[in-house]
């Protein structure tokens, strides 16, 4: 005779049991679920990615949409101007979600011009430790020495030298159109909201957030994303800022000894950066002269730049006396155009393109002479990424600077 309460016990163990398994069916079903959404999200990665490479091919296309049959995965891309950069948006989707990424993409070079000096008839002279490592094109084939500070001289050229043409090479009309876009409605700073961080972030994924700055000195803030800043007459950028990715548009721009972040600059009058600052990949300098007035970009002592520094007027001489200066201990990984002349008493890993080469002392002022300089552009990584500073002949051989989202 069984008891009622041993009835009552194998209730609740069936009860308990019961529970226990449809747990089991409710976590299984849940994981297969979870494991279904992340199979899906790894497949419109690599779907996503694999599109990124096709869109690096096509850019000149105009914006493909292509579905895959077998999985329903539908991509697209979009190509716009970011600055002297290229903002690449690839989409890839499927009925139930969507992956969106953001790429700042240049070119590829296999520029071997370490320097170009335009041939204006002059002689071309050096001083001091001179190395010029790549292919040369310069106004003469024969490199002659001056004396300056007492220096031992050393030229270290190996290769042939050949003569150069009296003109520059065609800068990339694009770079111009730049500086004559309208200016669309801006909002002031304080208008733009913070997020949780206390920073200004504006993701790639929405519209640039054009800004107008209050007044002509920017501190103590951090500036991130799809943001341009303008400013009317001049800016002064202070250490205490953090600029990453940004766009800055005014006359003149003036940025504080030990700043680090990455921008591009687009000024019409001045640009200075002061010592040890740190430009990041891929950081622009880009002064367009519009006046016959005399323009400088001035990059002091041990500042680092990688990227680009740009020059140019719009005169209708074929050259200027704008100048760009970069002074002892400087470094640019990068590409340097001047329509004016240049300076380097430093180092460049990249090509150089100038009308005109000088230096100067307090007493004295050197044409067509290089001194203490560097340019090798062996040295520029295999993995570099090139500001278009010219109109591209290759233009399926792109890459990305970084993935912005």
């Amino acid at each position: 005779m069984v008891k009622a309460h041993s009835l009552l016990y194998a209730i609740y163990i069936c009860l308990i049991v019961s529970v226990i398994c449809g747990a089991l069916l409710y976590f299984s079903t849940l994981y297969s679920q979870l494991n279904l959404y992340y199979n899906l999200n790894e497949d419109l990665y690599i779907q996503n990615q694999s599109y990124v490479n096709f869109a690096l091919e096509n850019l000149d296309d105009a914006n493909v949409v292509s579905e895959n049959e077998e999985t329903g995965v539908i991509s697209s891309y979009e190509n716009k101007s970011y600055g002297l950069l290229n903002l690449l948006y690839v989409s890839t989707c499927t009925k139930l979600d969507t992956i969106t990424s953001a790429h700042l993409t240049g070119n590829f070079t296999n520029d071997k011009t370490c320097v170009f000096i335009a041939n204006q008839g002059n002689p071309f002279y050096f001083s001091g430790k001179v190395k010029l490592i790549g292919e040369k094109k310069l106004p003469t084939q024969r490199v002659q020495e001056k004396y300056i500070n007492n220096e031992k001289n050393s030229f270290n050229a190996p290769g042939e030298i050949q003569l150069s043409q009296p003109e520059l090479p065609e800068l990339n009309p694009e770079i111009k159109l730049f500086f004559e876009k309208n200016i669309g409605g801006k909002v002031a700073l304080k208008d733009v909201e913070k997020n949780s961080s206390s920073i200004y972030f504006n993701s790639f994924k929405n519209e640039t957030v054009e800004i107008q700055l209050p007044g002509a000195v920017l501190e103590n803030t951090t500036i991130k994303g799809n943001f341009i800043l303008y400013a009317k007459d001049s800016i002064y950028i202070k250490n205490t800022v953090l600029l990453e990715d940004v766009i800055i548009k005014s006359p003149k721009i003036i940025i504080e000894e030990n700043f680090k972040g990455s921008a591009q600059l687009f000024a019409t009058e001045k640009i200075e950066v002061g010592e040890e600052v740190e430009l990041n990949y891929p950081s622009v300098l880009c002064l367009f002269n519009k006046t016959s007035e005399k323009r400088n970009i001035i990059v002091n002592e041990n500042a680092k730049i990688s990227g680009a520094i740009v020059l140019f007027h719009n005169t209708e001489a074929k050259q200027s006396d704008d100048a760009i200066l970069m002074k002892k201990g400087t470094v640019l990984t990068g590409e340097v155009y001047c329509t004016g002349k240049l300076m380097v008493e430093g180092k460049v890993y990249g090509s150089v393109y100038t009308n005109k080469v000088f230096h100067y002392t307090p007493v004295s002022s050197y044409d067509n002479c290089m001194v203490n300089t560097e340019i090798d552009v062996t040295k520029r990584p295999s993995y570099f990424v090139s500001i278009p500073i010219f109109q591209l002949k290759n233009k399926k051989n792109n890459g990305v600077f970084k993935k912005v989202l």
